[in-house]
């Protein structure tokens, strides 16, 4: 499900300067094409075994093997790493892009000396070309034309309700302003009769 609100943000704001302003409103069609164009990447699903972190496309054999060897050590004491090593041995391997996996990798940079370099090569090959349309709404995502015209069409209606309500704000803010003044001259003139009466009451006693 696309989140209209967001993608109107995205739209207007072009935050990865992608160059939607040359394309809005005229082309929605060309937008949504930017959007699911394979422009970055992200981390997927990728099943990896001890295999594959040591080949080539992994850490190599050298770095590969290191970095088995010290989580390795650390299974006995961490049952996370245990688990993890047990699905590095099957033959169907671990998901090293599931976002479990790559926060449990990022936590292990500096323990049992394992190295940034070898957290980042292993999260890396989860990396797999990903669309701005991925980016915002999670993997396989699409954006269609009818949602691109739907996000544009709701900017200018957002754009007039804040319009009004800062309008509405500011009347408001007059009336409060008008009401503060007034009681203010109210209450000075309610000690003005207050002392009008006290110096008519001094004058009779003085005669």
């Amino acid at each position: 499900m696309v989140d209209l609100t967001q993608l109107q943000s995205e739209l207007q704001a072009d935050p990865a300067s992608l160059g939607y302003a040359v394309h809005r409103p005229q082309a929605p069609g060309m937008l949504a094409q930017m959007l699911n164009a394979p422009t970055t990447t992200l981390a997927k699903t990728r099943m990896v075994t001890a295999r594959g972190i040591m080949a080539s496309y992994g850490l190599g054999p050298s770095a590969g093997a290191a970095f088995l060897d010290k989580l390795e050590a650390l299974s006995a004491g961490v049952p996370a790493i245990k688990w993890a090593m047990k699905f590095l041995h099957a033959e169907s391997g671990i998901d090293v892009g599931e976002p479990a996996t790559q926060a449990m990798l990022t936590s292990l940079t500096g323990v049992g000396g394992i190295t940034q370099a070898e957290v980042d090569g292993v999260k890396a090959m989860a990396l797999q070309p990903a669309s701005r349309a991925e980016v915002l709404f999670g993997a396989e995502a699409q954006i269609t034309e009818a949602d691109v015209r739907a996000a544009l069409e709701a900017a200018p209606a957002a754009s007039e309700a804040s319009e009004v309500l800062a309008t509405w704000r500011g009347v408001t803010g007059d009336v409060d302003k008008e009401a503060a003044e007034l009681a203010e001259i109210t209450g000075e003139e309610s000690s003005l009769a207050r002392m009008s009466v006290a110096l008519r009451t001094i004058r009779s006693l003085l005669v």
